[in-house]
Parts: structure tokens; C-alpha cells; sequence
């Protein structure tokens, strides 16, 4: 292999000394390291139907916001919004804990895809993220990659 491989990854752009331990504590201190560093898991986002979802599975459900969401705070820096989302002919209460900025995101009337957890139940989905909204979803991957991180480097970062 190359020498340029078994460099420091000191030397990417975008790293420097901050960011170097946190690298380390994860295993990786040459840029080999970090083009060998694969994923743990991947997460199917493929989007499914309601009636072949098991209770408490993790799961991507499209459909369109029918109500305005609201943003309910309750003790401190604690919150919850919530609106309905139907999906052919069922409407279903999704719901988001401590992320008031998606109120934003969730637009009424406005086709959304939702990845969270399905509480057969209740008919509700706790809602972890929201991958796309009408104009991404063309370009949409069916999975994602879930790397190990820790408190100074993000999902995103690696």
C-alpha cells in the first residue's frame, strides 16, 4: 500500500489536535484506521406499511401531516410535539421528545417521511428523526450506516 495510507489523519483537513483524542479513544490514529473503521449496524429505512409493522419496532413511515404541530413544555428544558399523520386511510399520533426546531419541519398539509418507533397500541409513532420531507425523497437510501462514536465525535463527523 501507499505511505500516504498509514499517515496520521492529523493530516485531513478539518482535523487538528481537538480533534485527534477523541479519534484515538475510538481506535483510529492513521487514516488505514479510519477507512477501515465500518459500521456496527445499519438502520432500514425503507419505508413500510402500518399493517405489517410489529409493536416497538423501529421503523420509516411516509405520509402526510393532517394537524398543526404543537409544542407542549413541561418541566424543565423538557418538551414534546406532537401532530397526525395519515397514512392511506389511518391517521396516526407522531411524536417528538426535546426537538422543538422540528416544529418547523412538520408542515401541515406537507407529504413527510418519519423514522421512529411504532407503539401498535396507541397507534403512535414516537418519532426519532425526520428523514425527508417532499423534495428529498427522490434521492432517499434505503439504509444507514450506525457508527461507534462517543461524547466529542458525531454520527455525522465520521
Amino acid at each position: 500500500m501507499d505511505k500516504t495510507v498509514f499517515q496520521s489523519v492529523r493530516f485531513l483537513s478539518g482535523v487538528g489536535p481537538k480533534r485527534m483524542e477523541p479519534l484515538h479513544d475510538l481506535g483510529i490514529d492513521t487514516i488505514y484506521d479510519l477507512l477501515t473503521h465500518f459500521p456496527f449496524r445499519y438502520e432500514d429505512l425503507q419505508v413500510r406499511d402500518v399493517s405489517t409493522i410489529m409493536d416497538q419496532e423501529k421503523v420509516t413511515l411516509a405520509g402526510i401531516i393532517v394537524t398543526e404541530p404543537v409544542v407542549h413544555y413541561y418541566g424543565f428544558k423538557k418538551n414534546r410535539i406532537s401532530c397526525r399523520m395519515a397514512i392511506g386511510e389511518q391517521v396516526i399520533q407522531v411524536s417528538f421528545f426535546n426537538q422543538p426546531y422540528l416544529k418547523n419541519k412538520l408542515i401541515q398539509h406537507q407529504e413527510c417521511i418519519i423514522f421512529g418507533k411504532w407503539d401498535a397500541k396507541r397507534s403512535t409513532l414516537m418519532g426519532m428523526k425526520i428523514i425527508s420531507t417532499k423534495e428529498d425523497m427522490e434521492e432517499m437510501s434505503n439504509f444507514e450506516a450506525v457508527y461507534r462514536t462517543n461524547k466529542s465525535i458525531r454520527q455525522s463527523t465520521l
